[in-house]
């Protein structure tokens, strides 16, 4: 997520004003003044010039340390020293552009400093050991901003991130990621609430879409999965099982004029065994099918139950009686027999 590891940089950035190559360490002489500072990461060609006084050979005092490779400036530092170390306010600047001004201690970024990298990013806030630590204040060179809680170099604790091309997160954060409980809204303005887990929305939460629908429940991977509700824009509400972001399993699907279906679903369909009954705002309302289902049509084995006591049970094709069926009418008349397509074949049913 993050665009930067702001602990490395920061490192490096360190070892740059202190010299590089190995991580010895050895103290370093001023030739003009004979005081000593230590030199993080000696290198042949190296060299150092301080301005201000010293103590008992070491540098202290304020002043200004100006280090050389091959004779050409490669960085500086304004401020004050404690044995030969920057300790206090100062301000560092590298010949990349890089610039930190700030508190040191012991020859490290420590307390509160403000960090403007040549490439324009930048922090601001709290430091320790030469890494971005406590509350603070990051903008990546993309733009995108980070205010909150950082430990050791990384987002951790509680945070705000906005993305520089849209979008917006609140949160709990862990090693650089949305980790815990956060509200997240995404660039096209959908939102979710609820729990995060390495950076992915993982466990129970809410998700708001733009375009009116809302779902609230189970979550893996930012997949809807488990148990959930979602209630569509037009009022429709399906409540049940979940597979990778699917109706799947069992559930029931309640339309908003009041017709309702419960039982099984595969790939947001209808599927396996369920039971339809039709709302009083329906023109069939009262009516009810009850038997199998196949790619979110009625067809296997069923029975249909009408308002008036009527009854058919027997095989049907496409929401048809299509197969070996019997019509039982509400005065107790059978008619047994073949159908297609909704109609008997080779006899007539005449309840009356």
């Amino acid at each position: 997520m993050k665009g930067v590891t702001s602990s490395i940089l920061v490192m490096a950035l360190f070892l740059c004003f202190y010299s590089t190559g190995t991580y010895a360490g050895e103290w370093a002489v001023d030739p003009k003044t004979g005081c000593k500072v230590w030199n993080e990461n000696p290198k042949p060609n190296r060299t150092v010039s301080w301005s201000g006084p010293c103590e008992k050979e070491y540098a202290a005092g304020s002043g200004i340390l100006i280090w050389f490779q091959d004779g050409k400036e490669t960085s500086r530092y304004e401020g004050p020293l404690l044995n030969g170390k920057s300790n206090g306010r100062g301000t560092g600047i590298w010949a990349n552009g890089d610039k930190y001004t700030g508190d040191y201690a012991d020859g490290k970024f420590q307390g509160q400093g403000t960090l403007i990298w040549a490439d324009g990013a930048r922090y601001e806030g709290g430091f320790a050991n030469d890494r971005y630590h406590g509350k603070g204040f990051e903008i990546t060179t993309k733009g995108d901003k980070y205010t909150g809680d950082f430990v050791n170099g990384k987002w951790q604790g509680k945070g705000t991130m906005i993305w520089a091309a849209g979008g917006k997160y609140e949160g709990d954060f862990f090693n650089d990621r949305y980790h815990g409980k956060g509200v997240e809204i995404t660039a096209s303005g959908d939102k979710y609430e609820g729990d995060f887990v390495e950076g992915e929305r993982t466990g129970k939460g809410i998700q708001t879409l733009v375009k009116g629908g809302k779902y609230i429940g189970d979550f893996v991977y930012g997949e809807w999965h488990g148990k959930g509700t979602y209630i569509h824009p037009n009022g429709n509400k399906y409540e049940g099982d979940y597979a990778f972001g699917e109706e799947q399993g069992k559930g029931v699907f309640t339309w908003a004029n009041g017709d309702k279906y419960e039982g099984d679903f595969f790939m947001d369909m209808f599927h396996g065994k369920g039971a339809y009954t039709w709302g009083s705002n329906s023109q069939w309302a009262g009516d009810k099918y009850i038997g199998g289902y196949v790619n979110g049509k009625q067809t296997g084995k069923a029975v249909y139950l009408y308002k008036d006591g009527t009854k058919y049970e027997g095989d049907f094709l496409d929401g048809k009686y299509h197969g070996q069926g019997t019509y039982t009418c509400s005065n107790g008349r059978a008619f047994s027999g073949r159908f297609e397509n909704g109609k008997p074949v080779g006899f007539v049913v005449q309840c009356h």
